[in-house]
């Protein structure tokens, strides 16, 4: 039987993914944002869902605001995009290095 390879010996490859798969972000960042200005909002969103969520825990809570609503949902499809970069940069890892290690 094979011997399992150690899950990171490869450093130079991960780098190269990560440099490689440029075209992936992009299309993945069309896909998610669509321009420029939907990205800009999405990051935006991560001072207001901050905000929001050190007000929150105020005696008197109110019901949230639209604009943290909209906050967290911009928050989280930037942090979407980013687990699916991260999603696929890692299964391309662990095919190839499975391919080298052959």
């Amino acid at each position: 039987m094979h011997e399992r390879p150690a899950d990171f010996q490869h450093p130079l490859l991960a780098l190269a993914l990560l440099v490689g798969n440029i075209p992936v972000y992009i299309f993945l960042g069309r896909l998610f944002f669509g321009s420029w200005q939907d990205l800009v909002d999405c990051v935006r969103g991560i001072a207001i869902v901050d905000r929001s969520f050190r007000l929150w825990y105020r005696p008197a809570q109110r019901p949230p605001l639209d604009r943290d609503v909209d906050g967290l949902y911009a928050a989280s499809r930037l942090v979407l995009f980013v687990l699916l970069s991260l999603a696929c940069i890692g299964a391309e890892y662990h095919v190839l290095a499975w391919l080298l290690y052959r």
